[in-house]
């Protein structure tokens, strides 16, 4: 079964605007998670984190995301981002799709083991200023179900 939705546009700015204002200006401190997708029995959720790994020589202010699954059997997730950063002019997407597995009645979400992929976070700014560039905006796109 595939199942595919389009996201309104027009809203998703205005809430991504609204969440970079409020997580530009707190600091990007412990927050709520943030329903991005719900329905057909999924949701997908985002919250902005603050890493800090001395070792691995980053502080990085991400956006980090759950999968859940609310029905009773396993599915994959299948989606696109475009994602806007202060020195582009316009949305792009990422350099590839996105596929999560996730259980029945579960969810699966950012924590140390997957740190490193891609489909769980975003980089949003570089709190070391190394890296000049900051989020602006995301969007989630050609969302499927199998």
């Amino acid at each position: 079964m595939i199942i595919k939705h389009k996201l309104n546009t027009t809203k998703m700015k205005a809430i991504t605007f609204l969440f970079f204002a409020i997580l530009f200006a707190t600091g990007a401190k412990a927050q709520e998670w943030q329903t991005f997708y719900e329905g057909q029995g999924i949701s997908i959720q985002y919250k902005p984190a603050e890493i800090n790994d001395p070792q691995a020589g980053i502080h990085h202010a991400r956006i980090v995301f759950r999968y859940e699954n609310t029905t009773n059997q396993e599915i994959k997730l299948n989606f696109n981002r475009l994602i806007t950063y202060t020195d582009s002019e316009a949305a792009k997407p990422q350099e590839k799709g996105f596929s999560v597995s996730i259980p029945a009645n579960s969810s699966v979400e950012y924590n140390t083991v997957n740190a490193n992929d891609k489909t769980y976070y975003l980089f949003a700014q570089d709190k070391k200023n190394t890296i000049k560039r900051s989020l602006i905006s995301f969007d989630i796109k050609d969302v499927t179900i199998e």
